[in-house]
Parts: C-alpha cells; sequence; structure tokens
C-alpha cells in the first residue's frame, strides 16, 4: 500500500497571495486611522481656538464695562481709560495664543473713537460651524479687519 504524502502532510503556511492581501488590509486600515486622527487634531484645535476668542471677547467685554474703553493692544499691560492700577490682567491674567503658537489678530475702531468696538480673529484649519456665528466682511463699526469665512476666519466684536 502506497501513502499519499500530501494528504499526511500539515499545510505548510500561507500563499503568497493570502500574505499580500492581508498587508494591503493592513495599509488600508492604517491609511484610513491616521486620516481620522489628523481629523480630530485639527477639529480639536479649532475648538480651542474658537474657545480662545470667546475668552478673550468675554474679557475685552468686562474690560470695557470697568474703563470704558478697549485696550489699545491686546496686552496684559494694557490700561488706558481704566481706573489707576487696573490692566487687562486683571479680566484676562494671560493672553492666549493658538495651539500652533501664533498669536490671535485684535485690532479696535482707534483712539479718536476711545476704542469703543474691536474685532479678535483666529485663523481655522477647517471649515466649521462657528464660522456661521461669527462676524464677517472686512469692517465692523470702524474695525479694519478681514473676517472672511472663505479664509476661514473666525472673528468676534463689539
Amino acid at each position: 500500500m502506497r501513502k499519499d504524502h500530501n494528504a499526511s502532510r500539515a499545510p505548510g503556511g500561507f500563499s503568497l497571495v493570502e500574505l499580500m492581501l492581508v498587508v494591503a488590509i493592513v495599509v488600508a486600515l492604517t491609511v484610513v486611522t491616521i486620516s481620522w486622527l489628523m481629523q480630530a487634531r485639527e477639529t480639536g484645535r479649532d475648538a480651542a481656538r474658537t474657545a480662545d476668542v470667546k475668552k478673550v471677547s468675554l474679557a475685552l467685554d468686562m474690560y470695557y464695562e470697568q474703563c470704558r474703553q478697549h485696550p489699545a493692544t491686546l496686552s496684559t499691560t494694557a490700561a488706558n481709560g481704566c481706573p489707576s492700577g487696573t490692566t487687562f490682567a486683571d479680566f484676562l491674567p494671560d493672553i492666549p495664543t493658538d495651539p500652533l503658537g501664533s498669536v490671535y489678530a485684535y485690532d479696535t475702531n482707534g483712539a479718536g473713537n476711545n476704542h469703543d468696538a474691536y474685532v479678535v480673529r483666529a485663523t481655522l484649519e477647517a471649515n466649521n460651524s462657528e464660522l456661521a456665528t461669527d462676524l464677517d466682511g472686512a469692517t465692523h463699526q470702524g474695525v479694519s479687519m478681514d473676517c472672511d469665512d472663505a479664509s476661514l476666519y473666525y472673528c468676534l466684536g463689539s
């Protein structure tokens, strides 16, 4: 009696096609995961930017209530119009910076108008629902600052 050697032999491993299929699946899953993580980080940075601009805007409004004008610069030492000893640091101890390290844009309508209007702007990385509720256009109450949603500028002002 002759034995069939192939029938009694254990499988020797995976074929080249099977290995290529597994590698292709792993690569596809890795690409999708990295893409999702990059988008999640971008969304998180944009959320931090909008929160920072809202925080600065609130502090500027409180400063105005106390000092009857907005600071000429976005600085914790700003004190124009304030009672002696009062600075912007009393309302916002630290000026936030963009998550990637740049500063937020800020401007007022100038000394001739007692700085009674301001705009604070952050540049977002992606289109965001917050853009529907912010300031738009090139000027706001005499403050010249580009707040175009197409450029992903998120602006708040008085």
